[in-house]
């Protein structure tokens, strides 16, 4: 239990879960923009094939009027749990707002899988303590509750505010497994003999991919490496100096797919950016090493050395 509790809850920065939460809100805003889903409207009616979460929901295709006030109701949400006003309830509100909306999205016989860990990042923040920092509803409290002392550990870091990135991670870890297991499922490890990613390569004729598809024997090397990297990803969570390099490795294996074959999955790599640990980064930057409870301290106080006015007491009691 004591080793659960230092990976999963140990006392650390709450700064981290509201940088995740602004960086969240303006992922999820810019990825909606402003007509992302008017195709559910204006599709034709005999595609409707709605998927299992619809279904369950009882809903007929939205008309444009719908899928404009549910566009509306997500952004005014991602806005207000961005700001941090009642920050829970309204990132909770634009998780089942987005959820549904990507649900309709997939109601015409295409899945899209790109928004999956995005999708789950604003579950996993919508059940977190994001809102104690940097948000109206802190001022709101500290108006409400009096100014907190700036000695005051407990108002700066908790032992709730790591769990997200953690689960985050494992997250992404089986995201990239699954699709890795899914090629070895279905066509074995023949998937990764060159000639299928040469295939769609030639397939979309960009000229990049045309000239890595010239060459089978590098055809054969990238498809290994894809493959070993989304099986081998689950290692970074026990390995954890491992997630750093796969974190790498996944921004240059979604730029090449991009590069080669113009598949954009950017939401998969623009949720890395809610696991870094910008605290500790921000230590690093500067130059200091200290722990998660001292961060939350004020600069030049921490609980092993007193106060400058207690030991200026302590002089004059000593005179």
């Amino acid at each position: 239990m004591q080793a659960w509790r230092r990976v999963w809850f140990p006392l650390a920065p709450l700064s981290d879960l509201a940088i995740a939460r602004v960086l969240l809100a303006l992922i999820v805003l810019w990825l909606n923009g402003r007509s992302r889903f008017a195709s559910v409207a204006n599709a034709p009616a005999f595609t409707w094939d709605p998927v299992a979460l619809v279904r369950l929901l009882g809903l007929d295709q939205p008309s444009a009027e719908q899928m404009h006030a549910l566009h509306v109701a997500t952004r005014a949400l991602l806005v207000a749990g961005g700001l941090g006003i009642f920050t829970n309830l309204a990132l909770l509100g634009a998780f089942l707002l987005q959820l549904l909306q990507e649900a309709l999205l997939n109601c015409f016989g295409k899945v899209a899988h790109s928004t999956i860990p995005l999708l789950h990042a604003m579950l996993f923040l919508a059940l977190s303590p994001c809102g104690r920092v940097w948000s109206v509803d802190a001022l709101v409290r500290r108006r409400w509750r009096g100014a907190e002392p700036r000695h005051d550990v407990a108002a700066r870091s908790s032992r709730f505010a790591r769990w997200p990135f953690e689960l985050l991670f494992v997250e992404l870890a089986f995201y990239y497994f699954d699709a890795g297991l899914s090629k070895v499922v279905t066509s074995g490890f023949a998937w990764a003999d060159g000639a299928t990613l040469q295939y769609y390569l030639l397939h979309r004729g960009l000229p990049a991919g045309e000239w890595v598809a010239s060459s089978l024997t590098l055809c054969r090397v990238l498809s290994w490496g894809a493959l070993l990297f989304e099986l081998g990803f689950p290692l970074a969570i026990v390995v954890r100096r491992l997630r750093l390099p796969f974190l790498g490795l996944g921004v240059l294996f979604h730029l090449g797919n991009h590069v080669l074959m113009n598949l954009s999955f950017w939401p998969v790599p623009a949720t890395y950016l809610l696991a870094v640990p910008w605290s500790e980064l921000r230590r690093t930057l500067g130059g200091r090493r200290r722990s998660p409870a001292a961060d939350a301290e004020p600069s030049g106080e921490t609980s092993s050395a007193p106060p400058r006015r207690a030991l200026a007491a302590g002089g004059k009691l000593a005179t």
